[in-house]
């Protein structure tokens, strides 16, 4: 999880149980929601068919395993070198080696990206500095800093 301190949000990469990986983003002091774990997986039931979603905080994002398996959370982007995508979330997937982002807005998922790179490796983690920078660990023992395109 990461707090955006120019939103005062909180965005939460949520790795599912079996075929739905999810994000969740909230205010930094909304209190007491329910995500239900453990019986929804995204905006889906898990294990019954049918399942009430009464009382539940849904996802901003969620998306299917296909090729991918674990979503791996990132920060939101408040850099100077890439204009336009800052206030994007940044995540990506263990198993995917893609980097993707959306701009939240009155929580719905706005603006997704998907960008032209591909990490060598599986990603393990994502990082920040002070300036706002993003870097993205690979599984190769590679830290990959943000840039714009050439």
């Amino acid at each position: 999880m990461a707090f955006d301190q120019a939103d005062t949000l909180l965005c939460l990469a949520d790795v599912g149980q079996n075929r739905w990986e999810e994000v969740d983003v909230e205010r930094a002091d909304a209190k007491g929601l329910n995500y239900g774990w453990n019986r929804m997986e995204g905006l889906h039931c898990f294990g019954l068919p049918l399942c009430s979603q009464q009382g539940l905080t849904q996802p901003v994002l969620e998306y299917g395993h296909g090729d991918r398996c674990s979503i791996v959370g990132g920060y939101v982007y408040r850099g100077s070198a890439i204009p336009g995508a800052v206030g994007h979330y940044f995540y990506s997937d263990y198993c995917g080696g893609w980097l993707r982002s959306f701009h939240c807005e009155h929580g719905a998922a706005l603006d997704r990206r998907e960008w032209r790179v591909r990490v060598p490796g599986s990603v393990l983690s994502f990082g920040e500095d002070a300036s706002g920078k993003l870097y993205v660990l690979s599984a190769n023992g590679t830290v990959y800093r943000l840039k714009p395109a050439p």
